[in-house]
């Protein structure tokens, strides 16, 4: 398949992504009163997991790209949102908190690569 396919087919996705996480960001602020970086966090880390887990299934059953381009650079890259992290950070920092930024920050990175982990493995172990 040639790539503009793949292009908008992961555009028209993303939108459905990004709504669903204003969705999970507006029901945890303001609903539930967690503070804005950890919804990201909860955000990002489910997204993950869901990121490694597809990562599976696709290279499975999805020989064209098209699942992946969907859901994956679709639907989960516009639900998941490094940007909102990164400003969270610097958020975090200019407030004083060096050392709530740093934390803020390794959970983030080692959180989400760890869940993508988790993710890909219960899939692989559960679909051999």
């Amino acid at each position: 398949m040639s790539a503009l396919p793949l292009v908008l087919i992961s555009a028209l996705f993303g939108g459905l992504g990004a709504a669903a996480r204003v969705t999970m960001i507006l029901l945890c602020t303001e609903r539930y009163g967690l503070p804005l970086r950890w919804t990201i966090l909860i955000v990002n880390l489910s997204g993950s997991v869901c990121v490694g887990a597809c990562t599976v299934a696709f290279t499975r059953i999805d020989p064209n790209g098209i699942a992946h381009a969907a859901v994956i650079g679709g639907i989960l890259g516009g639900f998941t949102t490094f940007s909102s992290f990164a400003i969270e950070c610097i958020e975090e920092w200019q407030r004083g908190s060096r050392r709530g930024a740093v934390l803020y920050s390794i959970e983030s990175l080692a959180g989400c690569a760890i869940a993508a982990w988790i993710g890909f493995e219960i899939l692989r172990r559960l679909w051999p």
